[in-house]
C-alpha cells in the first residue's frame, strides 16, 4: 500500500511539473532527464517515464544522503577509489 502511494505521488508530481513552462521547471526537467540515463532530444517534450525515472533517482540520492554520515568530503574520496578501480568508468 505504501509504495502504491508514493508511486501516485510521484505521478501526481510529474504532471504538475509538465504543466510547468517556467525556467527552474525546464532547469529541473533537464536535471532528472540526466538523471534517469535516459536519451532526449531537445526538440521532443519531455515523456512522464523519464521524468519519474530520475525522480526516483533523485529521491534514492536524498534518502542515501540523509541516512548516512558522509560528507562531501567524503563522498570524493569514494569517487576518487572508485576512479582508480574503474577508470573506464570516468574517461575525461
Amino acid at each position: 500500500m505504501n509504495r502504491l502511494l508514493v508511486a501516485a505521488m510521484a505521478l501526481v508530481t510529474i504532471w504538475s511539473l509538465q504543466k510547468q513552462t517556467s525556467e527552474e521547471a525546464i532547469a529541473f526537467k533537464n536535471l532528472l532527464v540526466r538523471l534517469s540515463g535516459k536519451t532526449h532530444k531537445p526538440d521532443q517534450p519531455y515523456t512522464d517515464g523519464i521524468l519519474l525515472s530520475g525522480l526516483f533517482v533523485l529521491l534514492r540520492i536524498f534518502d542515501f544522503l540523509e541516512s548516512c554520515d558522509y560528507d562531501l568530503n567524503k563522498i570524493k574520496l569514494i569517487r576518487d577509489q572508485i576512479k582508480k578501480l574503474l577508470p573506464y568508468f570516468f574517461r575525461e
